[in-house]
């Protein structure tokens, strides 16, 4: 099970992330977007620690959303993933 709890600052990332802690999730905490792909890789080398996981991703700029879509959109390219239009 994988979960990314992402937002902008004060969206109730943290109240996510501590209650997905509670439920026994393995919590990475403010992992920068161009390391998910490395750390989802690394997880699969450790299936018992890693059979829940949570990671938590700040998205605090335009530039960082369109990194974390794009990488979405690798993770699960059979998932329709919007692009990101103009601002």
């Amino acid at each position: 099970h994988l979960v990314l709890v992402a937002g902008i600052s004060g969206a109730g990332k943290s109240s996510a992330i501590h209650m997905l802690s509670d439920l026994g999730f393995y919590i990475v905490d403010n992992l920068p977007v161009p390391l998910l792909p490395f750390f989802l890789e690394f997880s699969k080398s450790s299936s018992a620690r890693f059979q829940k996981i949570a990671v938590h991703v700040d998205i605090d700029s335009s530039k960082k959303l369109s990194q974390f879509l794009e990488l979405l959109r690798l993770i699960d390219p059979e998932r329709h993933i919007p692009a990101l239009g103009p601002r």
